[in-house]
This record gives structure tokens, sequence and C-alpha cells, in this order.
């Protein structure tokens, strides 16, 4: 597995760089957008792409459309210490797989790297639940017909865990949380896990969905 972060504060990027390797991950940095386009050209093309939100010459949102133009099915994620909610929803609706906090600890982020190596998308739940904090996730998990084994995987889901790590914290096997995933997709109308989250931690449903007795 192989990331490249694209960043012009040195100090912040050798930090992450030693951190990725530290985890067996093979890691390379620049320092903008233009540096990083002639690198997956002459180098090679990385797992990821770790993308700073604010640089002087090409911003992190203008990045992304960059990138992609060049490297169409190049997965990005949006780096800053910038935490409002229209710069990650920009972000997200531009095409990056995920978002991470400048501020998150390196417990957090590490797992958040692994899951968007492995094709995952990835959304730090404080941040999605910010403007929805009173909704009541117990209420929305049974407007939705989860099953209580449905919800524990959903819950563990939010806090931003692997299917393998879910499964080893419910003491079940990993094809059984593709499962019930693959149940929870169908009862949310969703497709992905940041569409699942979403739902769980932002949103009241308007209406139930109907019961499948399957």
């Amino acid at each position: 597995m192989s990331v490249l972060v694209v960043d012009d504060h040195p100090l912040v990027t050798k930090a992450l760089v030693h951190l990725l390797e530290a985890e067996q991950i093979d890691a390379a940095s620049v320092t903008e957008v233009a540096e990083a386009v002639d690198y997956i050209k002459t180098v090679r093309k990385p797992d990821l792409v770790i993308l700073d939100a604010h640089m002087p010459k090409v911003n992190g949102l203008t990045g992304i459309g960059i990138l992609q133009s060049n490297f169409p099915s190049i997965a990005i994620a949006l780096w800053s210490g910038d935490e409002r909610q229209e710069i990650i929803q920009q972000a997200i609706e531009k095409g990056a797989l995920g978002f991470l906090s400048k501020a998150m600890s390196i417990r957090a982020i590490i797992p958040a790297i692994h899951l968007m190596l492995a094709g995952e998308p990835y959304l730090p739940v404080h941040l999605m639940t910010r403007k929805n904090e009173d909704w009541n996730r117990s209420e929305t998990a049974q407007s939705y017909h989860l099953t209580p084994r449905e919800r524990a995987v959903l819950d563990e889901l939010a806090n931003g865990l692997s299917n393998k790590e879910i499964a080893r914290n419910l003491g079940i096997e990993e094809i059984t949380v593709k499962l019930h995933l693959r149940a929870i997709y169908k009862k949310l109308s969703v497709k992905s896990r940041t569409q699942a989250i979403s739902i769980y931690c932002n949103s009241h449903p308007a209406s139930t969905p109907q019961h499948s007795s399957t």
C-alpha cells in the first residue's frame, strides 16, 4: 500500500509520513498539486492521496478536480484543520473518498487511512453529527427496523471501525459483519458506509421503510 501526502507544511508532512511508514505503508510527500501530478505520472500512482485543503497555489478542493481529471480512479482524502461542514460537503461532492481532520489523534487517523486504503469512504462521526447532536440514534434505528445486532454493527461502523475490527469487538465472523451491513444498507436505502453513517447519525427518517420478514 502507498500514500502520497500533498501539503506545504514540512513539519506536519514529515510527521504524517513517519507515522505511515511506522505502519508499513509506503509514503511520500510533495508540497503542491502540480508536483503531485508529476509524481504520479513519473514515479507511481499511490493507493491514496492525502491532500491538504489550504495551500498557497492550488487549494485542496480545486486539487481534487485536477487530480481526478488526470487520474480518474484515484482515491483522495481531503486533510485539513478547517472542519467547516461546507468544506467537507464540497470535498465529498467533488469525489473525495473521505475527510481527515488535522485534529485527529494517531489512534483515530491510522484506522481511517487503512479504511480508505481498502477502498472504503471515511468521515469523522463527530463532524457529521455536529449539526444534529439532538437526534436519538435509538429512535432512528427503531424507525428503520434495525435488529439489535444490526444496530450494534452500525454503532461500531459509526465509530470508524473496519469490518475486521467490528467482527472482533462483537465476537462474530467478518463475513457475518458483511451480511449485516448488506441488510443495513438495504433498510437504509444506501450504497456505502458513509451514507449509512450519515443517515444514522444525522437524520431522523421522515417515513418508515417497510420491514422485510426475511
